[in-house]
């Protein structure tokens, strides 16, 4: 017996250079080598270790980067690792990596250890690994020969059935009793590499002997991970073993008999995987053949007792053997949304494929439309992405399908009713809806021609077919009512008929399997008879997006996992619990919780059963109400973040977050009764049959009592519950075998790995959670007296006799384990454990206890051996000697004869080496004449291959130039038509333009016509107007004689009333002008102040008279329109003149409000400051006054920083105003030169106005001199002059924006912030566009007061212009006026404010020094500053 190394994780290594595998963002766990280790910060630098072939095996799905540079030193924290020290590796003394089949062989068993197993197995090619006796497949992604021929299968079967192991039953449970990590170690070690035959062996002697019961072989895993080729490969090699013998005996003659009758059986079984192929799987995007379906299969076996051994004396022993007998299987939760909707990159069920594909005269003989058809031809259906599939195209696998569908009996009217029922959904998904134009709340089918094929194939009138699909029939109370569908609900109408039409032909489709597979019963005894079930169900799903079917998917998972846990650890864990051994908690692999959130009575299936049964249940009402009644449940995920329709899972696997917003429809799974009416009346007898059996289960549950209950057992969630239950209570009565499958990439290549998929499949798998507890448990154990009995040669020492039993295998076992102890962490890890019964020891170390044994023993033999074995040599010895000397006669003749025959020897070598020298010249003659022969025909085949690709290229080549010279010749022709298209264009805008020419020409001569010919008319319409006229004259002055007598008395009641209300505004005028006067009077000073002051506002009141004045006239002869014989434009001239006053004090004003402003901004802040030194001056008084010396000497200091601050603040204040005075002077500066600029333009554009003016006048006197012969001349020398005015009048204002662009940009300049830029610039944009506007409005008014009579202007329009715009000017001097009055009045108060605080200030002061002093008299000291400072103001 060899020596092996106790198995864990953490071994230390002391010395640099050892083999360990660091974590990595990007791979999860690189190789590397130890360079040094640093023990007083804890970690330790290590060198990257890559493989040469590394990227060739190696794929990653992460987006982290990584260097993939070898001997890259990297500095790694060993607190982040288990126990504070890195996995090693597994490596021989060379450094190679060493894989093992077993991976409990493993010397170092930890997670990056399995996965570099794992890798290197497949990256040789090897796919399958053994943990105990769970077999780990991977997915090789390609054929690997000799892996599953009859050779292996005979192999397996021998080494594990007929090789001893169907009688082992006492060595099964003597093993199981030596081990207790019943998942790894319920067998004895096996010598032969692991395979998915072994598992199938296994199963399949279980069937008889003791403890024989039925089997299960659980095949678990994702998708892509190989699990129905698994299920295909086990099932094959099951229903085989019966027709295979060890070889020692011949088969017995019952075994023959039922073999051969079970060959036909068979066949069926192994046909109907295709059929389930092509009916249930499909290509997504990580399996081009992944099942769509749950199934379990149950192989039937009989049990055959026979006789061994006849010509054996003795009693005969007995033995087993199993014969399939038959096959049942049970489908669960069929994807039936893939029939209607898809990912662009799947495929729907590869059965739609196949039929497109399959023969056109079968197509034809289906239906008649299918036979031109293609994929693209039917909506559900669409362009498949791929149409090879398992190395076989849509159309071989078809035949594969039609001949095992006929294998089973589906064939003839059978098969074509069935393709029908497919080409029947195919026809659904044709049909669109949208809504009726007569009425929006109607739906109508928009394509009858396609309503008419799916009328055809069904055998149902179209209009039936219409009316169910867009009405639905409602009963309430007794009364039925149609209700018509809206688009969205005809459409889900469609898909909803699709779908079940689907699950009733795979459901249909399943029994008629189980019953061609059932076989028949030889006799009625049940213990005759025994099961091995397969399983081949979904893998776990956690996808971006996770709905209704991830649910019940990754529920069944976890009730396959609490199988695989309880039935791999629990035994484990009680048996531990009875021997009193504190290991592990059971509960890091218990998912029991799940099954309380999920399957309770108030579980998510019964919560979503209830809300399923509202009237408006939806998904946001079953998650907040699944959320409230399991709060305080932990396998819920409570997130914040989760939708309204969002809840989460912790799974066994990893949490998942579900999207809820479609359990409702799914878990109803309802189709209305008017389809269900409609697809009983089809003519294909399939459909019809399968929907009457539905209308029947309606109506059988409509009548039945407890209608809620009977409601919410057809629910999907209760349906599947209860196929998982009686699936779980079936498997818990037989014997389990596990297969897991791995899918070591999603790219599907071979020989690659990707680490952390491979890695999120093991954990899922709970295979790291088993090793993990595999290393942490004691599989090996011994009872106490075998343990005392084999060992106690090892202890150098006596031990006591006198002790316990159990104290003297402690201390034999502390002595000869001395120094294997570990510390894992924060614990220590002993080499062995001693219970109540028996010694368990750490993996590996028993082996080792025997070998140090094995060694002892062997010492101590071979002593004894050398002893006997010298008296045996010496008496063999004399014996020999005698039969030397004869021996020695015979050896020389014995030389003599083998000279003579040496050389014969050589000389018939020498005659065989030239007879072969003549037949290798020979030879080559004739291989040289091959080889010529052969090289032409190879250059024939290759000249001829070569042209046909240079014709090919060729053809492609003119193709292409061809398209490409169309492509010029459009772009010629398109080239062509716009210049064709422009010269149109240019043709027809030059037309139009002499047209409009020849009009304006026309208009003209007309208008002069018409002139003409009004002044003949006005002439003589003169002429009768005189006579008129005095006619009328004496009528009017008759009746005006009667309207004068009325509106007599009316007027003067009006003149009245206006007398009164024009001396009441007098004396308003005079009223306010005397308080003015008033004031100005109390305000003045002295006599110059007073008269400067009333001249101001005698000056004011002057122009506000004159311009009142001006409007009344302006008002009354706007009323009168000239009534009084006023020139108006006398008028014009004098608004022209008010309006020049007004923008002038206007600006003016303005101007002064700008500086009062700042100096009441300046007068607040000196105001604020003389306030604060004032107070300190008071508070130092007071403390003085109050004789508190510590407070005078603080007041003292804020005296003294108050006056130094004051006096900095001074400074301040002067240095502001000076330069304030500076930036007032400078800013008065440039605004009088923007002024004097405005000023010099407006008089240029007045001096050409006047010299135009005059040029107008001259030219009016000439009209009038030269009359009416050059009147058209003149007025365009008038339209020119104007012209001219205009552009003047642009010139002007384009000179005067110049000007207030550089004003503007200067002082942006000079201004330091943009409040200070802001405060400036106000009050000079809005003078500046106040006067824009009004010389723009002037301007205009000027060049008609200019231009006077000699254009058709009204100038009482002009009037009304003049009159609005003085109001406006008027309005904004009055405001402006106060404004600054109202500034004026804060600046004189803001003076006497700060005059006042001076003299305060001044007062505390002398107070302070005469209360300091202490001779305070009364005004000795205060009337002296009180002087100074009225001088110095």
């Amino acid at each position: 017996m060899t020596s092996k190394p106790v198995l864990s994780h953490t071994t230390s290594y002391k010395n640099n250079g050892s083999r360990v595998y660091i974590r990595d963002k990007k791979y999860c766990w690189i190789p590397a080598s130890v360079v040094s280790t640093d023990t007083t910060s804890n970690t330790a630098i290590v060198s990257v270790d890559l493989a040469a072939n590394w990227v060739s095996i190696t794929s990653h799905t992460s987006d982290e980067q990584f260097d993939e540079e070898n001997e890259r030193e990297i500095t790694v924290k060993l607190s982040d690792y288990p126990g504070g020290e890195l996995p090693k590796q597994n490596a021989d003394e060379n450094g190679k990596l060493l894989a093992k089949s077993d991976m409990v062989d493993l010397p170092n068993l930890h997670e990056a250890g399995i996965l570099y197993n794992l890798k290197c197995q497949h990256a040789s090619g090897i796919p399958y690994s053994r943990v105990g006796d769970i077999v780990v497949a991977m997915n090789p992604f390609q054929r690997i020969e000799n892996l599953y021929n009859e050779e292996k299968q005979k192999f397996y079967v021998n080494k594990i059935i007929w090789g001893g192991n169907q009688t082992s039953d006492k060595d099964f449970s003597m093993v199981r009793s030596k081990s207790t990590v019943a998942s790894f170690f319920k067998f004895e070690k096996t010598h032969y590499d692991p395979h998915i035959y072994e598992t199938s062996s296994r199963a399949y002697s279980g069937l008889y002997g003791m403890g024989a019961s039925d089997q299960t072989i659980l095949v678990s895993g994702e998708s892509g991970a190989g699990k129905t080729e698994t299920v295909k490969i086990v099932m094959s090699h099951l229903t085989k073993i019966a027709t295979f013998h060890d070889g020692k005996d011949p088969p017995a003659k019952e075994i023959i008999d039922s073999v051969a009758l079970s060959e036909t059986l068979v066949t069926r079984i192994l046909d109907s995987n295709p059929i389930f192929e092509a009916f249930g799987n499909a290509t997504t995007l990580r399996n081009d053949n992944s099942s769509r379906f749950g199934r379990y299969t149950q192989l039937k076996f009989q049990l055959i007792q026979t006789s061994t051994n006849t010509f054996r004396k003795g009693p005969k022993p007995k033995r087993y053997t199993c014969v399939l007998s038959g096959a049942d299987c049970t489908t669960y939760l069929l994807e039936k949304a893939r029939v209607v909707s898809h990912v662009s990159k799947e495929r729907n069920f590869h059965i739609f494929y196949q039929l497109l594909a399959s023969p056109t005269t079968f197509r034809s003989e289906v239906w008649d439309v299918l036979a031109n058809a293609t994929a693209e031809s039917f909506r559900y259906v669409g362009k498949p992405v791929i149409d090879i599939i398992g190395g076989k195209s849509d159309a071989q696998n078809w035949t594969d399908t039609q001949k095992d569908l006929c294998g089973l009996g589906i064939a003839g009217d059978k098969l074509l009713t069935m393709m029908r029922a497919l080409c029947v959904i195919l026809q659904l998904g044709n049909l669109t809806f949208g809504p009726d134009p007569a009425n929006d709340d109607h739906t109508i089918v928009l394509n009858t021609d396609e309503l008419g094929k799916l009328s055809e194939i069904m055998g149902i009138s179209a209009s039936l077919l219409n009316a169910a699909l867009t009405e639905r029939t409602i009963t309430a109370r007794g009364e039925t009512h149609k209700v018509l569908l809206k688009v969205r609900e005809a459409m889900d109408a469609r898909d909803a008929l699709a779908k079940e039409i689907y699950a009733r032909l795979f459901d249909w489709l399943v029994k008629f399997i189980n019953a061609a597979t059932l076989g028949e019963k030889q006799n009625d005894n049940e213990h005759s008879y025994r099961n091995i079930g397969l399983l081949d169900l979904f893998g776990f799903e956690a996808f971006d997006v996770n709905r209704f079917e991830q649910l019940c998917i990754n529920y069944a998972n976890e009730k396959l996992q609490y199988k695989y846990a309880r039935d791999n650890f629990r035994s484990l864990q009680e048996e531990y619990e009875a021997e009193g051994i504190d290991l592990f908690d059971f509960a890091s692999v218990d998912n029991s919780p799940i099954f309380t959130l999920i399957q309770s009575s108030l579980g998510l299936f019964a919560v979503l059963n209830g809300e399923c049964f509202l009237p408006n249940g939806n998904a946001k009402s079953f998650v907040y109400k699944a959320k409230k009644v399991h709060k305080d449940q932990p396998a819920l995920v409570k997130k914040l973040l989760h939708g309204p329709s969002e809840f989460g899972i912790k799974h066994f696997a990893g949490d998942v977050v579900y999207d809820a917003s479609e359990f409702i429809a799914c878990n109803k799974d309802s189709i209305s009764v008017d389809l269900i009416e409609c697809a009983s009346k089809s003519s294909n007898s399939l459909i019809s049959d399968e929907f009457i059996k539905l209308s029947n289960e309606k109506k059988e549950l409509s009548q039945v009592k407890g209608r809620r209950g009977a409601i919410f057992n057809q629910m999907t969630c209760t349906k599947f519950k209860s196929q998982v239950t009686s699936l779980m209570a079936v498997i818990d009565q037989s014997r389990t075998q596990f297969i897991r499958c791995i899918k070591p990439n999603k790219s599907m290549k071979p020989y690659v790995t990707d680490h952390t998929h491979t890695l999120v499949q093991l954990s899922s798998a709970g295979l790291l959670t088993a090793i993990t507890i595999v290393r942490e448990s004691y599989p090996d154990n011994l009872l106490y007296d075998e343990v005392f009995d084999r060992f106690q040669c090892l202890v150098p020492i006596a031990v006591s006799s006198d002790t316990n039993l159990k104290d003297q295998v402690s201390t034999l076992l502390s002595t000869v384990l001395d120094g294997m102890e570990k510390a894992v962490g924060s614990k220590m890890s002993y080499p062995f454990a001693l219970g109540k019964t028996k010694v368990y020891f750490r993996i590996g170390l028993l082996e080792t206890l025997e070998s140090d044994r094995l060694s002892l023993y062997t010492k101590h033999v071979l002593f004894i051996q050398s002893c006997v074995r010298r008296n045996l040599a010496m008496s063999i010895f004399s014996s020999m000697k005698e039969a030397v000397t004869l021996i020695n006669m015979f050896l020389r003749a014995h030389k003599a004869m083998k000279r003579a025959r040496n050389h014969y020897l050589k000389f018939l070598s020498c005659l065989i080496s030239l007879q072969s020298l003549f037949r290798q010249k020979a030879a080559r003659k004739s291989f040289t004449v091959a080889r010529k022969a052969v090289t032409r025909l190879q250059a024939h085949i290759v000249g001829k291959r070569t042209r046909k690709k240079y014709l090919k290229c060729l053809t492609c080549t003119i193709s292409l130039q061809s398209w490409f010279r169309q492509l010029l010749a459009k772009c010629a022709l398109i080239e062509l038509q716009e210049v064709s298209a422009a010269r149109y264009i240019q043709k027809r805008w030059q037309c139009w333009k002499r047209r409009k020419e020849f009009c304006l020409l026309k208009y003209a001569t007309l208008c002069v016509q018409k002139r003409w010919r009004s002044w003949r008319a006005t002439s003589s319409f003169s002429k009768l107007k005189n006579a008129t006229l005095i006619v009328q004259k004496w009528l009017r002055g008759w009746r005006l004689r009667n309207d004068i007598l009325i509106m007599k008395n009316a007027v003067l009641l009006v003149q009245k009333w206006w007398r009164s209300w024009k001396l009441r505004i007098e004396f308003l005028k005079f009223k306010n002008a005397t308080l003015l006067v008033q004031k100005v009077v109390r305000k003045a000073k002295h006599k110059m102040q007073f008269t400067c002051a009333i001249t101001a506002c005698v000056e004011s009141a002057r122009k506000d008279h004159a311009r009142i004045k001006v409007q009344e006239v302006i008002s009354q002869e706007l009323t009168a329109h000239n009534s009084s014989g006023v020139d108006p434009w006398l008028l014009l001239d004098r608004c022209d003149k008010i309006m020049d006053d007004l923008s002038g004090d206007l600006f003016e004003f303005r101007s002064d409000c700008s500086t009062l402003k700042e100096e009441v901004l300046h007068s607040n802040n000196t105001i604020r400051h003389l306030n604060t030194a004032l107070e300190y001056s008071e508070a130092a008084c007071k403390a003085i006054k109050s004789n508190c010396k510590s407070q005078i000497q603080k007041l003292k200091e804020e005296l003294h920083d108050s006056q130094t601050k004051i006096n900095c603040q001074e400074k301040v204040i002067e240095s502001a105003n000076e330069s304030h005075l500076d930036y007032k002077r400078r800013k008065e500066k440039e605004i009088l030169e923007l002024r004097h600029m405005m000023e010099r333009n407006r008089q240029k554009a007045n001096e050409e106005s006047e010299s135009k003016k005059k040029e107008v006048d001259e030219i009016v006197s000439k009209i009038k001199m030269e009359g009416k012969e050059g009147h058209t001349a003149q007025r365009g020398k008038l339209r020119r002059l104007r012209a001219i005015s205009k552009e003047s009048k642009t010139v002007t204002v384009m000179m005067v924006r110049r000007c207030w662009t550089w004003f503007v940009g200067r002082m942006a300049r000079k201004a330091k912030t943009k409040k200070e830029f802001e405060s400036s610039m106000t009050p000079c944009f809005e003078d500046t566009c106040f006067g824009l506007v009004c010389v723009e409005n002037k301007e205009e008014i000027s060049q008609e007061l200019v231009a006077h009579n000699s254009t058709s202007t009204d100038p009482w329009s002009l009037l009304e212009r003049f009159d609005r715009m003085i109001n406006a000017l008027s309005g904004d001097l009055f405001e402006v006026k106060n404004d600054c009055s109202a500034l004026k009045e804060e600046v004189r108060q803001s003076k006497e404010t700060i005059l006042h605080l001076y003299t305060a200030i001044q007062y505390s002061e002398a107070a302070y020094k005469a209360i300091k002093s202490k001779h305070i008299t009364p005004g000795s000291n205060i009337h002296k500053p009180k002087m100074q400072l009225h001088t110095a103001q």
